[in-house]
């Protein structure tokens, strides 16, 4: 009798490795093996770049009066936003920046069409409205924050006089023809999205607080897609005072970075949220993960709400873990002050880590609590010991730009209670 033993060929032992070193992963190939679970059909990933190179190809062909390849990447145009863009209109990728850029590739579609007096002009203004309008709600009064992935070409700041109120005369807009110009800007100033429910579903929120403004994502499973270009974001928010952005998200490094470095910033322990020994809030997500099995895995759908003084957010993906039992966590805004509560439930003792970034240099006082160095300053407090972290984000063109993080960390028992509190400094 024989025992069969597989060839170890480097695909095979890059499987094994990535199994042993997600335990997600390992649960799921067990359960696998003992029938519990059923590999789910891959989707078809939700990326825009089908949409744009049709995009491109369609303004050629329009050009050259092709009207059969014009034809024939219009009907993927209109297959690609049904597929890509949500009912709020905003991109189903968990990222801004590249929902900018999706918004571009059907503001040349439509300018080309209308250029051209041809039929399905209105069709392509009618999704181009539907991404100008959630533009307009991603937009903070200090500009776009760049959460998820930020695309290398064309380059966001290129792209700003599609923002409400951005500049007409540079970048993109000033290639444009006086007229076309024109057209594009009464169409990006009238588009507004009232219905700010219908982004929340799609797993944004946008609110103004007093003097704050902020924009909050959760992917509407808690898992980051695996096919779109979001980060470990949940718990994190981009906030804004008085059209100052004080703390951001730091984007992503330039393609050309080492991957270790653009996982680094894909995970939670680079955005403003919170972590649980080292651990992000939802595990890696992969395509054979069927929904049933990711709902055993992080629990219920996470709850991200706007209430009458703040924002909430509940979520179970630290269940994983073992010790943790469902987690919250709330902005509360009091006129120009801010507190952020986080509740943990469950048994066991975990590294709790809470982590602030701003773009503003940031000073210990005398008693060794952050203080915000900006236009205006602003004081973080909490129950735990801070401390100061250099880090970085870049520019499209690779120019690195200084961040400092602000770490909250203790080791703490569970349940657990925490209260940061950001106050500004007359």
């Amino acid at each position: 009798m024989f025992l069969y033993l597989p060839r170890m060929t480097p695909s095979l032992l890059s499987t094994f490795g990535r199994t042993l070193r997600d335990p997600v992963l390992r649960r799921w190939r067990l359960d696998r093996l003992l029938g519990r679970w059923t590999a789910a059909e891959a989707p078809a990933p939700a990326d825009s770049a089908v949409a744009l190179q049709a995009r491109t190809h369609y303004c050629l062909a329009v050009d050259r009066g092709d009207d059969q390849a014009a034809a024939a990447n219009l009907a993927v145009l209109f297959a690609e936003a049904d597929r890509l863009i949500g009912p709020s209109g905003v991109l189903r990728e968990d990222s801004t920046a590249y929902h900018l850029r999706l918004t571009h590739g059907y503001a040349e579609a439509w300018l080309a069409a209308r250029r051209h007096c041809r039929g399905e002009t209105s069709r392509l203004e009618a999704i181009l409205r539907r991404l100008l309008a959630a533009l307009s709600a991603l937009a903070l009064p200090g500009g776009l924050p760049e959460i998820g992935e930020v695309p290398a070409d064309p380059p966001p700041a290129l792209l700003a006089g599609l923002l409400p109120g951005g500049p007409v005369n540079g970048g993109w807009l000033g290639s444009l023809t006086a007229a076309e110009r024109d057209s594009l800007v009464a169409l990006r100033d009238t588009e507004r999205l009232h219905d700010l429910e219908l982004l929340r579903a799609d797993g944004w929120l946008r609110s103004d607080f007093g003097p704050w403004s902020g924009l909050w994502h959760a992917a509407p499973a808690g898992w980051p897609s695996f096919s779109g270009h979001g980060h470990q974001d949940l718990g994190s928010s981009v906030l804004h005072y008085e059209g100052m952005a004080i703390f951001v998200d730091p984007g992503s490094p330039p393609p050309t970075c080492p991957a270790r470095l653009a996982a680094a910033y894909r995970s939670a322990s680079a955005h403003n949220g919170l972590t649980l020994d080292g651990a992000d809030p939802y595990p890696q997500d992969r395509p054979v993960y069927s929904d049933a099995f990711r709902q055993a895995v992080g629990g219920p759908p996470p709850s991200l709400r706007a209430e009458f003084d703040g924002v909430s957010l509940q979520y179970s993906g630290f269940d994983r873990l073992g010790g943790p039992r469902g987690c919250s966590r709330r902005w509360r805004f009091d006129g120009g002050k801010l507190a952020i509560e986080d509740v943990i439930l469950g048994t066991g003792r975990q590294r709790v880590e809470r982590r602030l970034i701003t773009p503003w240099p940031v000073v210990m006082d005398d008693s060794a609590t952050p203080v915000i160095r900006g236009p205006r300053d602003f004081r973080v407090s909490g129950e735990a010991p801070a401390g100061l972290r250099p880090f970085r984000r870049w520019t499209v063109k690779g120019d690195e730009q200084p961040l400092t993080m602000i770490l909250f960390s203790s080791r703490s028992n569970l349940p657990w209670h925490g209260l940061l509190r950001v106050e500004p400094l007359s």
